[in-house]
């Protein structure tokens, strides 16, 4: 949207050259706006978006919050594309630092995170990694050892002895069957994950088995082509998958 002077933005009368990005920000001749609500010193003239998460004028780098506190502007990049409908979630670094911006609150500094060799694993924006430790939401992930760790998907990731979902561990797990199950949305943000193994169902870290909350979820989300395969309090109450993907071989 360009020159809006005549429309109105969250109660804000629009100035010529009004532009609204895609993550929420927005910026006149004269100002720069977070879903409407003005960032006080960033310069419209040099402004630009980074990610879904960040974005800087070359002085200061902002999440949607408010400004990256000891961010350096003039080596920080996006580690992502950032993710989220409203607030932005994902990683950023500089020269000095890698930070994390969870979306509703300030990004912070990931402690530990090596910025020569960080990377975010992308997908949901919340896992990354370095040479030395992994990463979820912008902490360290407890008993996870980089040797041998590696991404999985939807958040989940494994090492040689266990199954992690973000920073915690999925008991029960059975690493050698274990996948991630894809989840039917028709929005950008899907609901939350889903996987399996030989032995049990799994909604993000729990064990559905015999969870007919967790249980219905599965009904409505997962993408297989069983119709059986689903957890067992769902095959005993007598459910069907309400996926219209499903069935489909």
């Amino acid at each position: 949207m360009r020159d809006g002077s005549r429309m109105g933005y969250d109660s804000l009368k629009l100035r010529k050259g009004f532009v609204q990005y895609e993550n929420g920000f927005s910026k006149d001749e004269k100002a720069v706006y977070s879903w409407g609500r003005r960032i006080m010193g960033a310069n419209p003239a040099t402004f630009r978006v980074l990610s879904r998460a960040f974005v800087t004028d070359g002085n200061h780098v902002w999440n949607h919050i408010g400004k990256v506190k000891d961010a350096d502007p003039t080596t920080f990049a996006a580690c992502d594309s950032g993710e989220g409908n409203h607030w932005g979630t994902g990683y950023g670094k500089d020269a000095n630092s890698v930070f994390f911006s969870p979306g509703d609150l300030r990004a912070r500094r990931v402690v530990k995170a090596d910025t020569r060799t960080f990377r975010s694993c992308g997908d949901t924006c919340l896992v990354g990694y370095d040479d030395y430790f992994t990463f979820a939401q912008g902490s360290s992930i407890p008993k996870a050892k980089r040797k041998g760790w590696r991404y999985l998907s939807y958040s989940y990731s494994r090492d040689e002895k266990a199954i992690f979902y973000l920073n915690s561990r999925v008991e029960g797990a059975d690493l050698e069957s274990f996948e991630v199950v894809p989840v039917f949305s028709s929005h950008k943000i899907g609901p939350a994950p889903l996987a399996r193994d030989r032995n049990h169902y799994y909604w993000c870290d729990e064990i559905i088995d015999n969870d007919e909350f967790g249980a219905k979820f599965w009904i409505r989300y997962a993408v297989v082509s069983d119709p059986d395969d689903m957890p067992p309090i769902a095959r005993k109450l007598g459910w069907e998958l309400e996926n219209p993907i499903v069935g489909r071989k």
